[in-house]
């Protein structure tokens, strides 16, 4: 084992600057990957690209995030938790000015993926510092501390960027992250003492590797499947191949090797199993509102940004504050019944969503968000206490690795699909709406259309673009009812949640066991 020169133990105000760095960064984090959302109007105009396209910004960087999580506690033993954290900061810093000054769209998506792999060791290295940096009650008060700012990072990451972008451009909104990213830097080189390396350590490569590949393979098919005519293409057809050789490689290497990248024995508690399927569900639900509503108020309602970046802003506000007040009775509430409440807010939502149109007022807009606020709130906090209720503890890391990935991944995918279906119905719905418009249709017969000649160049692209219109707003709508059956089809899932007094007599099992073995 290799050990840097020891360091004396932190004062208390070390201690706190430490975290106060950790929780700056971790900050900086949550704002960049959610200070998009808000933005993809903007960026897809001044990139000249389609909704399909530009989803790639989010979603890229979704996938990203979740790979470069798992080898982060390997990198961190490996060599040292300062520097793997330096290292990221520099790379996220460096990364977030390229997507400033990017060109193209597939400029932007590269560096969107660069700032999210090297971005999401930061989120895992603050935690530990956070944990490592205080002990009894003061830990518990640190983590809450960061656990806000981490959340105001996601809610107002899209508020911020959306008024920079407003007032200057979509560009200057990713530049905000540089100035909060070197403060956190300087601080973290100068306070952040350097602590012990193991190089005998060993991370599960191959099954890691394997794993992403398919991932990978998988996300680019759902991206790139409609605009290519899915297994039409050679490259969907070469795609899909890869993705099914290389699960098929993760799963013999996970069933036949010792070292595994994720041990499959942890699915055999039920809490965890079951919630990692709500977990799924959550994410694909979840993510698509977020990703879908900005653009479809910019298209439709012809909203300004920064208007837009100010309507989803309550959702994370009332889900903050529900946060605060649930956190510490949580515990003592059945899980079913508050994760039962937050899907019926979801439905509901989504349904009042599917009554939208192009003559949406603001309080149509602002209710639906709040209930979609409500409902992260009422079910990530008791699916937080489930996943995690009757687990061993030997089996947490790999259980929260597994979580991560399966919110990000689906949530990821997610969104491509809703996309992929959204701009397959805008083709269908335009194709029959435009077969109703034609010189003989006796509607042009009437009084109130005797001024009106499809014949002529500026009243067909009139009508040309009200279909298109229509057509979209057909397609949104589509979606919402998809969203608000799915949110209703979860919610009997939720009986299969084991209650809390079988979890008590399996855990008072559990203990019985292991003191009869000692």
């Amino acid at each position: 084992m290799d050990s840097e020169s020891e360091q004396q133990p932190l004062s208390d105000r070390q201690r706190w600057i430490v975290f106060g760095a950790a929780t700056l960064a971790a900050w900086g984090y949550a704002a960049a990957a959610t200070i998009a959302n808000a933005m993809l109007p903007q960026i897809q105009g001044d990139l000249s690209a389609s909704l399909d396209q530009v989803s790639w910004i989010i979603t890229a960087s979704i996938v990203a995030s979740a790979l470069g999580i798992p080898p982060t506690p390997w990198l961190s033993a490996r060599y040292g938790r300062k520097t793997v954290l330096l290292v990221a900061l520099v790379s996220f810093t460096v990364s977030s000015i390229m997507i400033a000054v990017s060109s193209s769209l597939g400029e932007v998506v590269f560096w969107r993926i660069v700032q999210a792999l090297f971005g999401a060791p930061i989120m895992v290295l603050s935690q530990s510092l956070t944990v490592s940096s205080f002990d009894g009650p003061r830990r518990g008060v640190a983590m809450s501390i960061w656990s806000v700012a981490l959340t105001t990072g996601w809610v107002f990451g899209p508020a911020i960027g959306a008024y920079l972008a407003d007032l200057y451009s979509w560009r200057a909104a990713f530049f905000m992250v540089s100035p909060v990213s070197v403060l956190s830097i300087f601080v973290c080189a100068t306070v952040i003492p350097k602590d012990r390396s193991d190089t005998r350590l060993t991370f599960d490569w191959l099954g890691f590797g394997a794993l992403s590949l398919c991932i990978g393979a998988v996300q680019m098919v759902v991206n790139l499947g409609q605009r290519n005519d899915w297994f039409d293409s050679q490259q969907i057809v070469m795609l899909a191949i890869m993705a099914g050789v290389s699960l098929a490689m993760y799963a013999a290497h996970t069933f036949t090797s010792d070292k595994r990248f994720i041990r499959w024995e942890i699915y055999l508690d039920r809490n965890l199993a079951v919630g990692v399927l709500i977990t799924c569900i959550f994410g694909f639900i979840s993510l698509a509102p977020l990703v879908l509503v900005p653009p479809m108020l910019a298209q439709i309602k012809g909203l300004e940004v920064v208007t837009i970046g100010l309507v989803v802003t309550p959702r994370g506000v009332i889900q903050i504050v529900l946060m605060l007040l649930l956190g510490p009775y949580v515990s003592r509430i059945d899980p079913r019944l508050l994760m039962g409440s937050g899907f019926s807010c979801f439905a509901v939502a989504s349904w009042m969503m599917t009554n939208y149109s192009q003559d949406i007022g603001l309080a149509e807009i602002l209710i639906p968000q709040l209930l979609l606020g409500v409902f992260s709130a009422l079910t990530w906090l008791p699916l937080f206490h489930v996943l995690y209720s009757t687990l061993q503890e030997d089996y947490r890391d790999e259980a929260s690795m597994s979580v991560g990935l399966a919110y990000n991944l689906v949530s990821s995918a997610g969104v491509a699909l809703l996309v992929v279906i959204l701009s397959r119905s805008l083709q269908i719905n335009t194709e029959e709406l435009g077969a109703n418009i034609s010189l003989s249709s006796e509607l042009l017969r009437f009084p109130e259309h005797a001024l009106f000649d499809v014949r002529n160049a500026v009243d067909a692209a009139a009508v040309h673009a009200e279909i298109a219109q229509q057509a979209l707003m057909i397609g949104y709508i589509n979606i919402f009812w998809l969203l608000t059956w799915i949110s209703i089809l979860s919610i009997p899932l939720l009986a299969l949640i084991p209650s809390a007094k079988r979890n008590r007599a399996l855990l008072e099992a559990r203990a019985q066991a292991k003191a009869s073995s000692t």
